[in-house]
């Protein structure tokens, strides 16, 4: 099978609303010894022909799993691919013909130098893993926040944030601190989600973090399930000609990038040249997430956003979700109604004809 190489294809072909990306430095903590490739790494959702891109950066051999070292589920080949001096990166394409709950595998293996202990010579290992990607029908790429609100599941947790950096709104400009002490913790069941709104006049941009920036201060993942919050919807903008034309500069027409009329721009594309972005009153970072079907009491989710304010200060934050049990139903108690005997009631009633007729002989007196 012919490949594409990577940089050629990716922009033209699936946007923010419909791909996934994976990055690791340290190998080690993501994927498992060995090349049998059973190895679960993380659980993503995509819509039909959404992309899963991994890269394995500090790797000096890396390719991709076949369908005899994969699960039982529906394999993809991969779409295209990018190889560097010592990072390799593939990416791999939802049919366009699935269907929402289909579930197929993709997985790579990667060659990794281990140093020795001491006297001891580096050691080559070899690691490896599988993604499962569900396909859904999110995320929802909303306009505005009319239109983002819209897309928020009835009965999810909302936050909106009219400061950043204040007092007991959780935002930091400590990384390190935001990923210690985060915003939120919620407890959610499967199924239920929640939103954020940053309704700030002047914001200059907004992402959700990468799930590889996501760790704590010794670089251990938050993350640490095999399944991740689904991004429900977020706001972004849809380009108009002028807006397209701003993304590309003086482009040459005929490259890559110049394809952006009508295609969407998340509010994290602040660090591209000649693009620019201030948030209003219509229009400011908006982010819903939604607790995947399967994910089990127990396990703990975190999803985390970087906003640039009107001073382009960065600041951070951080949600956590714990997984539990649905409420349980508590069972209808029906009012004991007590059973009078026939004798009690021709008794209450021989004694009021009795007081009503003593009354009636009084008055006639």
């Amino acid at each position: 099978m012919e490949l594409a190489y990577a940089y050629g294809v990716w922009n033209n072909n699936f946007g923010p609303e419909n791909w996934y990306w994976d990055g690791f430095e340290d190998l080690t903590l993501y994927l498992a010894r060995g090349t049998e490739g059973s190895y679960l790494v993380r659980e993503i959702h995509l819509k039909p022909s959404g992309m899963l891109e991994v890269c394995a950066y500090n790797s000096f051999k890396a390719t991709w799993l076949t369908a005899e070292d994969l699960p039982d589920d529906l394999t993809i080949p991969p779409h295209s691919y990018w190889l560097g001096e010592d990072s390799f990166c593939f990416a791999w394409q939802v049919p366009a013909d699935a269907t929402v709950g289909d579930v197929f595998t993709a997985g790579l293996v990667a060659d990794v130098v281990l140093s020795g202990e001491e006297d001891e010579s580096d050691v080559e290992v070899k690691y490896s893993g599988h993604w499962k990607i569900v396909v859904g029908n999110t995320p929802i790429l909303a306009q505005n926040v009319e239109e983002f609100k819209a897309s928020i599941p009835d009965g999810a947790s909302s936050y909106k944030f009219s400061t950043l950096g204040e007092d007991r709104d959780g935002f930091s400009q400590s990384f390190s601190e935001a990923m210690l002490f985060p915003v939120a913790s919620l407890k959610l069941v499967a199924g239920q989600g929640f939103s954020t709104e940053f309704a700030m006049a002047g914001l200059q941009g907004a992402k959700k973090l990468d799930q590889e920036d996501l760790h704590d201060q010794f670089d251990v993942p938050l993350n640490r399930e095999k399944i991740l919050l689904t991004p429900q919807s977020e706001v972004a903008i849809k380009t108009n000609s002028v807006q397209a034309q701003a993304l590309v500069g003086e482009a040459d027409p005929y490259d890559y990038y110049f394809n952006y009329l009508n295609d969407w721009v998340t509010l994290d594309d602040y660090e591209r040249p000649g693009w620019s972005f201030e948030s209003d009153s219509t229009v400011h970072p908006c982010f819903a997430w939604s607790v995947p079907s399967s994910a089990a009491p127990g396990d703990m989710l975190y999803a985390g956003v970087k906003i640039i304010d009107g001073d382009s200060d960065s600041y951070y934050g951080v949600f956590e979700v714990e997984v539990v049990l649905p409420p349980v139903a508590r069972p209808v108690e029906e009012e004991e109604v007590e059973e009078e005997s026939l004798a009690g009631v021709v008794t209450v009633v021989a004694l009021t004809v009795g007081v009503v007729a003593a009354s009636a002989y009084l008055f006639v007196l």
